[in-house]
Formats: C-alpha cells, sequence, structure tokens
C-alpha cells in the first residue's frame, strides 16, 4: 500500500509509472469525495483502491476499473527516487544533506526544500505552486516526481556545503544579492533537516559581525559560548598556526594584521562587544586601527573573510586548552602606524618553533590522547 504515499511515483516492483489520474472520468482518486475530507466517516475512511471513487453528476461515483489502465515503464531516475523513498518510510530513518535523520525529518526535507524551490523561481510547480499548500502534497505523480528530481541534489547531497551551493545557486538566480533568515522563513515550513543548509548559506552573507552573531546563534555552533575561556586567554595578535596554510606568510594584508582580526573576531565571540572598536579596546588598539584592519581584511577583493571566521571558530574550541589562564591580562597599549605598529604586540609562536602551549600543539596532546 505504499504506493499510497503522494511521495512514491513509481512502482519499483513492477518498474511502472503511478498514474494520478482516473483514465475515464479524468479525475483523482480520493478528491471530490468523503475521503478528502479533514475527518472522514468511519465508512469512508477504507477507499476500495482498485475502482474510481470520484463523484459523477449523473452516478454516484465513476467506477471505472483502475487496474485496466495502461502503464508506463519508469525512468531510472524516477525509479531511484521512489527507491529512495520507499526505503526511507519503511526504514523509519534516512539521509538529508548528508546527515541521518528520521523518515519524517527527512520528508519534512524535502518539502521545504521544494518550498524554497517555488519560491525562488527556481522549479515550475504550475498553478499547484502559487497554492502554498507545502504540507499538502500534489496528486499528480509526474508533478511529485518533477518536484523531487528538482531538490533531490540537495537532500542527497554527501554534506551541508555541497547542498548549500544549490541552494545559494538558486539564490543568485532569483536576483538575491544579499538573502537574510526572512528569505527563506516567508517562502517555506521550517525542517530541521533543512536548517544547516540554510544557515550555511546566510553564513556566506552579511557584514562580518553579522556572520560571526549567526554563527552563535545556529545549533551546530552554540557550544561556542559554553566553552571554558575568557577574553584574558586571547593574546593580542593570535598564534601564526592557528591561521590557515595560505594566510600564514601574507603580505597583502599582513599577517599580523590578519592574526590581530582573528583576536578581535574571538573577543566579540566572548563578550558582547557593540563593535569593532569596543572589542579592540579590550585588546588594547586604538578604535580606528580596529575598524580600519577589520575593514581592510574583509575587503571583497581579499576574499578571506570567512577564512578569517573560521580561524578564529576553531581557535575558540582549542584555546581553553592553554596550560596557564588569563595568561595575556597584560596587555601594551598599541601605537604606531600600519603592521609596524603590531611589532612589541603580545605575539606568541608556535609550538614547534617554541616549548610554549599553541593551537597545534593542543590538537597534537588530544590526538595522542
Amino acid at each position: 500500500m505504499r504506493w499510497r504515499v503522494p511521495w512514491i511515483t513509481a512502482c519499483v516492483q513492477h518498474r511502472t509509472q503511478l498514474r494520478g489520474a482516473c483514465h475515464q472520468c479524468g479525475g483523482v482518486p480520493g478528491l471530490g469525495n468523503g475521503l478528502h475530507g479533514s475527518a472522514p466517516s468511519r465508512s469512508s475512511v477504507v477507499p476500495d483502491g482498485r475502482l474510481c471513487t470520484h463523484a459523477q453528476p449523473d452516478v454516484k461515483v465513476c467506477g471505472a476499473d483502475l487496474s485496466e489502465q495502461a502503464t508506463a515503464s519508469a525512468e531510472p531516475g524516477r525509479l531511484r527516487r521512489a527507491r529512495l523513498m520507499t526505503e526511507t518510510i519503511t526504514d523509519g530513518r534516512g539521509r538529508f544533506a548528508g546527515s541521518k535523520r528520521t523518515s519524517l525529518q527527512v520528508l519534512r526535507g524535502w518539502q521545504a526544500a521544494i518550498g524554497i524551490g517555488i519560491g525562488l523561481g527556481a522549479i515550475d510547480a504550475g498553478e499547484w505552486g502559487r497554492t502554498h499548500r507545502w504540507a499538502n502534497p500534489p496528486r499528480d505523480p509526474d508533478l511529485i516526481d518533477h518536484l523531487l528530481a528538482a531538490v533531490e541534489p540537495i537532500a542527497t547531497a554527501p554534506g551541508v556545503v555541497s547542498a548549500a551551493d544549490v541552494v545559494a545557486e538558486w539564490v543568485r538566480s532569483a536576483g538575491i544579492r544579499s538573502p537574510n533568515v526572512n528569505t527563506f522563513d516567508r517562502i517555506t515550513q521550517p525542517s530541521a533537516a533543512l536548517r544547516p543548509v540554510v544557515d550555511e548559506v546566510l553564513s556566506r552573507h552579511g557584514r562580518a559581525h553579522t556572520l560571526i552573531q549567526r554563527k552563535l546563534t545556529i545549533a551546530c555552533a552554540r557550544t561556542v559560548v559554553e566553552q571554558d575561556w575568557d577574553v584574558d586567554d586571547v593574546p593580542q595578535l593570535v598564534w601564526p598556526c592557528a591561521l590557515p596554510d595560505h594566510l600564514r606568510d601574507s603580505t597583502r594584508p599582513d599577517q599580523r594584521i590578519l592574526r590581530a582580526v582573528s583576536a578581535l573576531i574571538l573577543v566579540r565571540m566572548r563578550m558582547d562587544a557593540k563593535g569593532w572598536e569596543e572589542a579592540g579596546a579590550v585588546l588594547g588598539f586604538p578604535p580606528d586601527k580596529s575598524r580600519n584592519w577589520t575593514r581592510y581584511s574583509f575587503a571583497g577583493q581579499f576574499g578571506i573573510r570567512n577564512d578569517l571566521i573560521a580561524c578564529a571558530d576553531r581557535l575558540a574550541s582549542q584555546i581553553g586548552d592553554q596550560p596557564r589562564r588569563a595568561a595575556w591580562v597584560s596587555r601594551h597599549d598599541v601605537r604606531g602606524h600600519g603592521a609596524f605598529s603590531l611589532e612589541a604586540a603580545q605575539s606568541p609562536r608556535c609550538g614547534r618553533d617554541s616549548s610554549g602551549w599553541c593551537p597545534c600543539e593542543g590538537r597534537r596532546h588530544r590526538e595522542s590522547d
């Protein structure tokens, strides 16, 4: 009886397509009668399944034998999707964007993704798409399969990033330059399975402080505010090995400025600073330098803003491992011009070059444990 589930569009046993309308009256079985009510009477809740029960003006019901309808072979993609849906429903578990979920969460993820695709104009759903009834799938198996095929790259993606690439392309095609939460929440229903994908798309847009705040509020990063470290555990310049490999020897922007900006991001992650100037004051940076260094480093011409935020995010999970707490509380005010003003700033070295603690030293200790 799995063929009664709207998301099943083919019989995997006979490798044939399911049909959504009666060949005699053209009606959709289950619509226009007691079976379509939200609370049908007990006498009408069990459909015949073989005969068309669509109401007719001259007779009580059509009564055509649906088993006599001509069938067509299902193409491989349709069979694959029908098999995927069947397994998800039967097993009670499935995968969405690389994560294991309950079957209900997976189906909700498909539904929500369809809603986003239609809302952004990436999927043509005909007249049904204008009703916004995302929780009530259309009865036409051909239309259902068309919708499923459109969002299959998202649902079956190996991970959140690749799934977000598809949604991001939909956003660009819709002409939306800077999406926000409402871009998605207004056009589809909430979905726990799709939420990480949407969060990943949003993480690629917005000003730096917005991205940092968003990272602190999404489910996968809530532990940042619970970790055992404070601003006095942050040096004025973070460890050089904390930067991504391609930025450790950067000269434009200078790697010292990038390390200072990473420290500023950490401070904003920890405290409720209203701006870069306030975060810089904690580290002993003049307001104009805090503002200008971050603006310079986040400039679109370099394309490293997300790398620096990711660097600080990783360091936030390691910085509490330092053997001595509040090691950087005694800071000197930074004075001078450009990167040279950081010559006397707190600048810890990598543990490979000294006997002190560093992020990669902490990683080695955890790996040995």
